[in-house]
């Protein structure tokens, strides 16, 4: 775990705490404090964003490389080379992940800062309740009647939109409404989703998730994946659903 370390509004997270955030290796009261501080400094939140499509771009680049690799070695060798070759290939692949996310982990003011395209995005929870409206922290405690706003930040590549929750009982599929295709939405900086999904009373951890298909999903897989995620783990140990989708989520609190 990462170490507590006290910042103040003026003060800018480092890329190194940036990063923790981002592999989930800060404390709580670590994380609250830098998630309030990126929903004040736009400069930090974009940052953050581009940190979360590098490490996505890398990952596939990386299954590229391993995949041209070990077909290249196919090709170049006979039968009884093979099982050889595939441990070479992926030695390879190994070592071409480690140096891409070295340098991913850089300062970028050592050095040429990369921008890539595609991957993940952001998702961001606008909570309200009677009058008052905020930006919800990861982990903040909500109740039931509390009304969710979804709004996705970084959206690289256009596809069809899916949101849904997940508690320790059952998912809610919030969109698209039953009986309706999924609305297809344009890659965007910032895309709030329209309408708002209304807490029920349950109790306990719950997740939201937001994904965005190349193609629609076939009717009843995402519900039937998210019962099949809720029998065999708590919402607190999901953060990405087993579909070709990018994709993200956001872990809140129902404590009554």
């Amino acid at each position: 775990m990462v170490a507590l370390v006290t910042m103040t509004q003026r003060e800018h997270p480092s890329d190194l705490r940036l990063d923790g955030l981002r592999l989930g290796e800060l404390e709580a009261d670590a994380e609250h404090e830098l998630r309030a501080h990126l929903d004040s400094c736009e400069a930090c939140s974009e940052r953050f964003e581009s940190f979360e499509r590098q490490a996505q771009e890398l990952g596939d680049q990386a299954k590229r490389l391993a995949d041209a690799a070990f077909i290249r070695a196919q090709q170049q060798a006979g039968t009884r080379r093979r099982v050889m070759i595939f441990g070479a290939a992926f030695t390879a692949t190994m070592l071409a992940l480690f140096g891409m996310y070295w340098v991913g982990r850089q300062d970028p003011s050592h050095g040429t800062s990369l921008r890539l395209k595609g991957g993940d995005f952001t998702l961001r929870l606008v909570a309200k309740r009677g009058s008052r409206q905020w930006t919800v922290k990861s982990g903040e405690g909500l109740v039931g009647g509390d009304q969710l706003r979804f709004v996705l930040i970084g959206v690289q590549r256009p596809g069809y939109l899916y949101l849904l929750t997940i508690d320790q009982r059952q998912p809610t599929i919030f969109a698209p409404a039953p009986n309706r295709p999924p609305q297809r939405i344009e890659k965007s900086a910032r895309f709030e989703v329209p309408g708002a999904m209304a807490l029920d009373k349950s109790i306990g951890a719950e997740r939201a998730f937001a994904l965005v298909c190349e193609k629609p999903l076939p009717s009843g897989q995402l519900d039937a994946v998210a019962k099949k995620i809720i029998a065999h783990n708590r919402p607190s140990e999901v953060k990405r659903f087993a579909l070709p989708c990018s994709q993200a989520s956001f872990l809140f609190n129902k404590p009554w």
